[in-house]
């Protein structure tokens, strides 16, 4: 293998045997993840009723029919800063890894519909607040950095308070 930017190049492709190890454990993985998400840590923003709509496509089935949804991108998950996306299909395209506002929503946006907060994620989360706290204050009113850093810090407002009320 070759180091190059952060990012390992292969000399030669995977051959058949290797990619399909890869594929299946990279399958298997996005259900371990699916199934994770029905721990009672994860929240979603919304209601306890839409988590469970969320994860009926998973609860119903069964490890085959997940590792074939998953392989067919019929369900996704990505972890996120805020705990997780479950997003039906493609991932999605928005983050939720540097960027929390799209997950909670801010000003008049609602959260995503398919974001679940993991509360064990709190103190990363008090962090982010903090931090975004301290920034807020030395970025100048009206700039395009203020605005970001406004709504990620209404986001992780919005994080927590969630965590508290459930």
């Amino acid at each position: 293998m070759i180091h190059h930017q952060n990012y390992y190049k292969l000399k030669e492709p995977l051959n058949d045997e290797a990619r399909s190890f890869y594929l299946r454990e990279m399958y298997e993985s996005i259900v371990r993840d699916l199934k994770e998400l029905q721990a009672d840590h994860y929240i979603s923003p919304h209601t306890e009723k839409r988590k469970e709509q969320l994860l009926s496509e998973i609860s119903e089935k069964d490890h085959k029919q997940l590792l074939a949804a998953a392989k067919t991108g019929k369900v996704s998950y990505r972890e996120t800063f805020l705990g997780g996306c479950a997003n039906l299909g493609p991932p999605c395209p928005l983050g939720g890894i540097s960027n929390i506002s799209s997950c909670m929503g801010f000003g008049n946006e609602k959260p995503c519909k398919s974001a679940l907060i993991d509360k064990e994620k709190l103190p990363m989360i008090n962090q982010l607040k903090d931090v975004l706290s301290s920034q807020i204050n030395i970025v100048e009113i009206g700039t395009p950095l203020h605005e970001s850093l406004q709504a990620q810090l209404e986001s992780a407002e919005r994080a927590i308070h969630v965590i508290h009320r459930s």
